[in-house]
């Protein structure tokens, strides 16, 4: 595992969360509430044009600008922000190189890549406010809609990036952990981990959905029995007059009718139950 440019990192992961910040300043004035809970990745200051390697082998899913929105793609990565950027599936995550320069691509979507290979140069493009590499970190089982967006500590893959002097370490050389070093049990601790969030926040949402349908079963049966309460009125209400006017009704088809148009009426929205399910993305 190797550091995808060997400059020492200006800002970490969870520094200057904008949160808390005043309205009046710069960063929010500039980009808004874009990091709340801190900085998502790491960024590393380097002058535009440097190569940006492959930390590990992987392969190539995406090359350049995104389009739309950030909801348009499945990294949730802001088009306005990212500017010309390389995803990279590493295997147990996926690595997201931004702010490179654009036209600089050394590799196309599909590639398969091997540890250190150039990607491209990076840049100034997107929200930069000077020319440097952004690097984020997505595990397997990743969610977007959580803290800091799904990313993870980069930590996590390659360690510090700075010894004890406050240099930074050569790229491979690093005293901490590596993916390469680590055993077989703390990947599968660490993939556990991630499992077990993910399935907290799907059983989580099951229970709500489950709450949510049942009411809506309530509202719909007592909607029929009230509706079928007032048929019957209507019924007798009908037979008094055929009898007084000596006219036969088929009473059972004129009740099947009203039943009927009371359930049209339920799927077709004339009737609506509201809703209201708590929660939100950031």
């Amino acid at each position: 595992m190797i550091r995808p440019v060997d400059f020492t990192p200006s800002q970490d992961y969870g520094d200057n969360p904008t949160k808390w910040l005043p309205y009046d300043n710069w960063l929010i004035q500039m980009f808004g509430n874009y990091q709340p809970d801190g900085h998502t990745g790491r960024d590393y200051p380097c002058p535009a044009g440097t190569p940006v390697r492959a930390v590990t082998g992987g392969v190539v899913l995406h090359v350049g600008w995104y389009a739309g929105t950030y909801a348009d793609n499945p990294y949730w990565i802001s088009p306005s922000f990212a500017g010309f950027v390389y995803v990279v599936d590493h295997g147990w995550f996926i690595g997201i190189y931004a702010h490179c320069t654009d036209g600089g691509q050394k590799v196309s979507v599909g590639q398969r890549v091997s540890e250190g290979q150039i990607l491209g140069l990076s840049g100034n493009t997107g929200a930069s406010t000077g020319a440097h590499l952004h690097f984020e970190v997505l595990p397997d089982g990743f969610v977007v809609n959580s803290y800091m967006f799904g990313r993870i500590d980069p930590d996590v893959i390659f360690g510090s990036d700075t010894n004890t002097s406050g240099e930074l370490s050569p790229a491979g050389t690093s005293t901490t952990i590596l993916e390469d070093e680590m055993s077989a049990a703390d990947v599968q601790a660490i993939r556990g981990d991630i499992a077990t969030v993910h399935n907290t926040i799907i059983r989580d949402v099951g229970s709500q959905l489950g709450g949510i349908k049942a009411d809506i079963g309530t509202v719909h049966n007592t909607i029929i029995k009230d509706v079928g309460s007032q048929l019957g009125g209507l019924r007798e209400a009908l037979k008094q007059v055929a009898a007084g006017q000596g006219v036969n009704l088929d009473m059972d088809a004129i009740q099947e009718a009203a039943r009927k148009g009371a359930e049209d009426a339920l799927r077709s929205g004339v009737v609506t139950v509201d809703v209201n399910v708590a929660g939100g993305s950031k």
